[in-house]
């Protein structure tokens, strides 16, 4: 396990003269001064629960632990993206590059933490190894990759995220030999699929995880990490980020020991001192001696090749200019040394239940290093006087945290050699989540506001579904496809739809109901979110249609990468419905394209929005999925198309009298009578105007319950020869009803050619511009005297296309389906 992690960590030291060679010390010091933040934020993000979980007897509070620690480490990731692109739209200050790079660094530190812990819990080794061993290679591999592209410094985190996130998945894959300790430990196997023995004593065994020591366990962290990671971020606040480039890599060259084996050293002393407190055994000083002892001889002789190897070879490895970390590595020798012994300690206070004398320990760590080095600052603002006062008080402070962490050990055995274990009364764990915010059951969540129908688990055979169903209501249009996509999780399991602020009449036309669970609002949201993140293998499914893209579109696309990178997390899957980009935005595509990459599938619905989305699958709109009437046949009624539809929206301007006159003239030649309908509530003034201008029957909503308004168009569109519209549902679903589709405006916007011309179908769309009566009337006749075959053909095949979509999303989304599959990318015909 050691040798995976020391290969695993070195790949990503042995890429550092790749990156000190394409990014000078001011740039490479930005990437160092945001590596130190998100180290010093880590104890927040995961709240210390690595080292919690490995001493956790019951297996439902280890799995509420792991996911609270997700949850956290991912909620703060998204926050400092957040905060980051705001501050980057707005201008105000010029550190957003940093934020963002935090909020990338913080999961890829935080998550391999807690899948450790979730591990380190089962005595899965060799799990452990391989994603050690996977997790540092691919890390350090992409960012190789990252840097000789070319690619600017703030990619440097998405590689080392990415890796990571590819370590942790390599270790589920892994199978363990049948051990006892394993078979023991499997009750806390993420998919939840064995028990304790004893599941109503186990709960009772486990000192609770309060607020009380909760908040001094990750204050300590947050102390060690100011003190790790200090140097950096004191040479860059008080020299600048060059200073900061040298000092950050002089110290990771220098913590390199304990980077390449500290994970591992620290899991290795895990498992031997999580098993001797849970059995209770008096013999934890023997084993902490015998590890401190090993561990200490390894340091003094890493101390000695820093000091030696530091100033030789900073120059010729890492390129000229960064020859002056060589002597600031020799300086960090000795706190280098006793690091390698202390730390991988430090967490025994935390397994004993002393999380207070952590604190006190890491804080006087914190105030005695970082004291020195400001005041060395101050006085010199010499960067080498700097390093040595902070080195030379950092090894005071880790020689005193090994005098204590001994006599907390000793402390233990004294208290077990007569069998008594401390006072734990089952009362006062009966609420774990009560004082960290641990999530809350399925079943309590149910019941809060914001949430209609009842929750049921996923049966087997079953997977749980989360449908995003929000839209824009009342549309006929956007309720029948988001109607068609509930359809592709039918008897996939139990679906849990989030509709936003929809009114009943919404979740009644699109079906959700019946399916499961409805939740609505903010406290929806909410509970969506909980269920989402707590549910093993869930199925994603987001809702289809036009995506808006503007930059304010940024923070929900973060929130959507967040979610999706959880879902990844739980092994779930991640399916989009046919879709297209719009008013596209350069950071808001730059994230959607991260949360297409994660997607294991993603069907868009025209050429321009398949071409900027990585691995995006070619659909129809999904509109196009019902049944076609073929084009100039009459509908089930049997009536003749006597009928000229105009359905236009609200907000584009009133048509010149022209164009009024020649849908006149064209109407009068054919004999047709005028319709004037909205198939959004939002166009029903518009309808009445044109209405009236044209001396037509207004085909009004009024107080008709939006089911019944959609069967009266449909019934409308299957009378209509032509239909004029400038909105794309309208048109797709009178070609469906066998009429000719036609936008005849000023100013189209290319939204109605372009996903018919994906289909197939070609001059739907025309330019009204400057036409004159005679003209209008003449494009309208045109499209009228089309082939219905060709129009008829193109929409059979597009329904089966569709279909096939359909079909692909049910096998991805199957109970069967053991993991991502990745999408074949089909180009246009």
């Amino acid at each position: 396990m050691i040798g995976s992690q020391v290969v695993g960590q070195l790949a990503l030291v042995a890429v550092l003269p790749v990156l000190t060679r394409v990014y000078p010390p001011a740039e490479f010091g930005v990437y160092q001064f945001a590596f130190a933040i998100a180290f010093i934020l880590l104890p927040l993000a995961t709240l210390r629960l690595e080292y919690i979980v490995p001493t956790t007897h019951a297996a439902e509070l280890v799995r509420r632990r792991l996911r609270l620690g997700t949850a956290v480490a991912l909620g703060l990731s998204l926050l400092l993206i957040a905060v980051g692109v705001i501050d980057h739209l707005s201008g105000l200050t010029d550190v957003s590059g940093i934020l963002i790079m935090t909020g990338l660094l913080v999961p890829a530190l935080g998550l391999p933490l807690l899948d450790g812990a979730r591990l380190v819990r089962q005595g899965a080794r060799r799990a452990l190894a391989v994603r050690n061993l996977v997790g540092g290679v691919a890390g350090a591999s992409l960012q190789a990759v990252f840097a000789l592209s070319g690619g600017d410094v703030t990619l440097l985190p998405v590689a080392l995220l990415a890796g990571r996130l590819i370590g942790i998945a390599a270790s589920r894959l892994v199978k363990e030999p049948a051990t006892g300790e394993r078979s023991m430990d499997a009750a806390a196997r993420s998919d939840g699929s064995a028990e304790t023995a004893d599941p109503e004593l186990e709960p009772a065994r486990d000192t609770p995880y309060t607020l009380a020591r909760a908040l001094p366990t990750i204050g300590a962290g947050a102390m060690s990490g100011l003190t790790i990671q200090g140097l950096t971020v004191i040479a860059g606040a008080t020299v600048g980020p060059a200073a900061a480039g040298q000092v950050g890599v002089a110290q990771r060259i220098a913590s390199t020991p304990i980077s390449l084996a500290g994970q591992a050293l620290a899991q290795v002393t895990q498992l031997s001192f999580s098993r001797i407190i849970r059995e209770q055994r008096p013999s934890l000083t023997a084993s902490l001696g015998s590890h401190v002892r090993a561990f200490l001889a390894l340091g003094v002789l890493i101390g000695a090749a820093l000091a030696i190897g530091g100033p030789l070879l900073a120059g010729p490895v890492l390129g000229e200019e960064w020859a002056p970390a060589g002597v600031l590595i020799a300086m960090l020798a000795i706190p280098a040394t006793l690091q390698v012994a202390v730390s991988p300690t430090d967490f025994l206070f935390v397994m004993l239940g002393r999380e207070r004398r952590l604190f006190a320990l890491q804080f006087t760590r914190a105030a005695l290093t970082w004291t020195t080095g400001l005041v060395a600052a101050a006085l010199t603002g010499d960067i080498g006087v700097v390093v040595l006062s902070f080195s030379i008080a950092w090894a005071l402070a880790y020689a005193l945290s090994l005098v204590f962490v001994f006599r907390a050990a000793r402390t233990f055995d004294r208290e077990h050699r007569a069998n008594a274990a401390p006072p734990v009364t089952a009362a006062a764990d009966a609420s774990p989540g009560a004082a960290t915010g641990e999530p809350a059951s399925t079943e309590a969540t149910a019941s809060r506001a914001g949430v209609t129908g009842e929750s049921r688990p996923a049966e087997p055979g079953e997977r749980t579904v989360f449908a995003a169903m929000t839209g824009d209501y009342p549309n006929i249009g956007d309720a029948i496809i988001r109607r068609e996509t509930l359809e592709w999780v039918h008897g996939i399991g139990p679906v849990h739809t989030y509709v936003g602020r929809a009114p009943d009449a919404w979740i009644d036309q699109i079906g959700a109901a019946p399916l499961g669970p409805v939740y609505r609002r903010r406290p929806g949201a909410q509970a969506w979110i909980r269920a989402l993140l707590t549910t093993p293998r869930p199925v994603l499914l987001f809702e289809p249609g036009e995506v808006q893209l503007e930059s304010r579109h940024v923070v929900r696309e973060l929130v959507f990468l967040a979610l999706g990178l959880a879902v990844k997390a739980r092994r779930g899957t991640i399916v989009y419905a046919p879709r297209a980009l719009a008013r596209i935005s350069a950071p808001s595509l730059w994230v959607y394209r991260m949360s297409a990459r994660l997607a294991d599938f993603s069907p868009m619905r025209e050429q321009a929005s398949f071409e900027l989305v990585p691995g995006a699958v070619r659909s129809p709109d999904i509109a196009f999925a019902r049944d076609a009437i073929p084009t100039g046949e009459p509908g089930p009624s049997g009536a003749a198309r006597d009928t000229l539809v105009i359905s236009l929206r609200g907000a584009r301007a009133f048509p010149p009298d022209a164009w009024l006159a020649g849908v006149r003239s064209f109407a009068g030649s054919r004999g047709l009578r005028i319709v004037v309908s909205a198939q959004v509530r939002g166009d029903e003034a518009r309808a009445d105007e044109l209405a009236a201008a044209l001396d037509a029957e207004a085909f009004g909503w009024g107080s008709v319950p939006d089911l019944v308004q959609e069967r009266r168009l449909l019934s409308l569109y299957e009378r209509a020869t032509v239909v004029l519209s400038d909105r794309l549902h309208v048109l797709i679903l009178a070609a469906s009803c066998g009429a000719i589709p036609l936008e005849l405006v000023a100013g189209p916007s290319g939204k109605v050619r372009a996903h018919f011309a994906w289909v197939g179908v070609h001059e739907v769309s025309v330019e009204a511009t400057g036409m004159d009566a005679v003209a209008v009337a003449a494009a309208i006749e045109s499209a009228a005297s089309r082939s219905p075959y060709e129009l008829t053909a193109a929409l059979t095949g597009a329904r089966a296309e569709v279909r096939h979509v359909r079909a692909r999303a049910r096998a991805l989304m199957s109970p069967l389906a053991t993991g991502a599959t990745a999408p074949t990318r089909v180009s246009s015909r």
